[in-house]
């Protein structure tokens, strides 16, 4: 014990301690003090990096089992701050229409996207499915996908299964791994217009 310490109360978290406590600290638990200066050196950390938005401060008592994650922003827990923002967005849907009808419309948007999403996956799959002969082997093909994933890039038909004068067929020998960039300008084209070969 150093100059710095007094015998106080004993801390009910850390009675380990037996009542050693900081003078220079507002008379904390030492235990309590070194979590603290823990706490207040991530937060300061996370503070000036820009891409980190919580850190781990006190343990809010309706959340403990988020153990003390916080903004940074308002040292605010995290759950907390979910609640009052759903709580604030459903008071204003409900009292503001103005909102309400931008919401709606936004929502009826995404929907429309999503459903126009979900019917080019169906046709796809359909034309997918039409283009696979009774021939061919699976076993071949699966690896060539298996491979593009690995290394990041994305299999393309060299032949297009929906081409506008020649379709191919999904068997291993017109499978090409490409990144997707190439994938997206090739789209349909035959391999001659697209290549220039």
């Amino acid at each position: 014990m150093n100059e710095n310490m007094i015998i106080g109360r004993v801390c009910e978290k850390h009675p380990e301690f037996g009542g050693l406590r900081l003078k220079n600290d507002r008379n904390r638990c030492v235990e309590c003090a070194r979590l603290r200066r823990k706490r207040c050196k991530q937060s300061a950390k996370a503070r000036r990096d820009p891409n980190v938005t919580r850190y781990t401060g006190s343990v809010c008592e309706q959340h403990p089992g988020l153990n003390g994650e916080r903004l940074i922003s308002n040292k605010r827990c995290v759950a907390c701050h979910n609640a009052k923002r759903h709580e604030l967005s459903r008071l204003k849907y409900n009292n503001d229409v103005e909102y309400r009808s931008r919401y709606l419309i936004q929502r009826s948007a995404l929907k429309a996207k999503w459903n126009r999403y979900a019917e080019y996956a169906a046709t796809r799959r359909a034309a997918l499915e039409e283009r696979i002969p009774p021939w061919v082997d699976l076993s071949r093909i699966r690896p060539v996908y298996k491979e593009a994933s690995e290394r990041g890039l994305t299999v393309d038909h060299y032949y297009p299964l929906r081409g506008e004068t020649v379709s191919g067929l999904h068997v291993h020998t017109n499978l090409q791994i490409i990144p997707q960039s190439e994938n997206d300008s090739k789209g349909n084209k035959h391999p001659d217009e697209f290549y220039g070969e």
